[in-house]
């Protein structure tokens, strides 16, 4: 879901202050395994959500124009994203 849709439609760099310079980013809450203390509620049965590699990327991208720096991966088990191996890669540790 993009930001317009979410009713948000100003981007991230209207939500985000100056301060921010890490991010996590939940992009899967499929993993392998079954841990019973799982906060996230991930499995071998979760989904991928519904946002694309396309929109991923977008996010990203945004967040590293509002000046964030450093983004961390986490879901489930972000390696099994389905989505290709560069939309996993970040702006944000690119620099200014």
């Amino acid at each position: 879901m993009d930001g317009k849709r979410a009713g948000y439609g100003h981007g991230l760099r209207a939500v985000l202050s100056s301060d921010v310079r890490f991010m996590w980013l939940e992009i899967t809450g499929r993993c392998q395994l079954r841990c019973v203390h799982c906060y996230a509620d991930s499995g071998p049965e979760s989904g991928h959500g519904t946002m694309t590699a396309a929109v991923w990327k977008r996010v990203i991208g945004e967040a590293a124009d509002a000046g964030v720096r450093m983004v961390q991966f986490i879901g489930g088990e972000p390696t099994l994203y389905p989505g290709p191996a560069h939309a996993h890669r970040s702006r944000a540790g690119a620099g200014p």
